[in-house]
């Protein structure tokens, strides 16, 4: 072997065993402040009858994410919706009535404090004041939970979350979703080293149910998943994930008549890193 041949396999295996070590943790300086900026749209189309109804829900998010502290290997975290624009266009029925538009914003509301081990286990999300359900559902940019071992080319692991939420008449809706990330490459991204993760076969299902009155609701749907993760390597920050959904719903009313309404929900989200 030439001196060249054996200078290149020496970098190659040092290179690997680098990309080898790379083992993704949440780690952000105390007091550091991150922006981001997550856009949405959903679309939601239920069949009432011979008709179809249509929803669009398109919204626009400023999210702020400040470190508090790290103590005993656990992160505390604020993650603010610093303003929430929301536009509904809701209510048309193929023709018979179009949509009415109509804008919800919100501003100034309170952070969500989250305590989390450094692989991006919640160990507590809790409100620290006045703040609303979209709040809660839009303000997490540290969704994801990393694997142990290191990351190399191929890699993937799978995550299982579980969230419950309140429907009416006391009642609630299970959700239990499945994703599963792929480690596609690395790739260095606005200055820094970043990863960058498939989000691919992912599926969930939703089941629950409520009373009203002699009116019994029950709801069980699955939902499909795929898209693309960039997170930044030194701090397990997202720099952009871009992901779509597709959900299909089965709506059941028992009682004094007996209706059953499907429902698809189609999503698309971008959230950004700003700074």
């Amino acid at each position: 072997m030439s001196q060249l041949s054996l200078l290149l396999a020496v970098w190659c295996a040092t290179a690997a065993a680098g990309v080898a070590q790379e083992v993704l943790r949440y780690d952000v300086v105390k007091n550091s402040r991150h922006e981001f900026t997550l856009d949405a749209e959903v679309h939601q189309t239920s069949s009432m009858g011979e008709a179809d109804v249509h929803n669009t829900i398109t919204s626009h998010h400023a999210i702020a994410l400040t470190a508090v502290d790290d103590v005993l290997g656990k992160l505390t975290l604020d993650v603010a919706l610093d303003t929430s624009n929301v536009t509904l266009n809701i209510g048309a029925i193929d023709n018979v009535l179009d949509a009415r538009d109509s804008v919800v914003r919100q501003t100034g509301l309170s952070p969500i404090r989250y305590t989390i081990l450094p692989n991006g286990t919640v160990v507590s999300a809790l409100a620290t004041g006045p703040t609303s359900r979209i709040a809660v559902e839009f303000s997490n940019p540290i969704g994801i939970v990393f694997p142990s071992t290191p990351l190399v080319q191929g890699a993937s692991w799978t995550q299982t979350l579980t969230d419950s939420v309140p429907a009416a008449a006391n009642g609630m809706l299970v959700y239990t979703r499945t994703r599963r990330y792929t480690v596609e490459r690395f790739a260095d991204t606005m200055g820094t080293r970043c990863v960058v993760l498939s989000l691919r076969g992912s599926s969930g299902n939703a089941r629950g149910g409520s009373t009203l009155g002699d009116i019994e609701l029950t709801l069980e749907g699955e939902e499909e998943t795929q898209g693309t993760c960039v997170i930044e390597l030194s701090t397990g920050l997202p720099v952009l994930i871009e992901a779509s959904s597709s959900t299909s719903i089965r709506m059941a009313f028992v009682g004094m008549a007996n209706i059953i309404v499907p429902m698809t929900i189609e999503r698309r989200e971008t959230l950004r890193r700003r700074r």
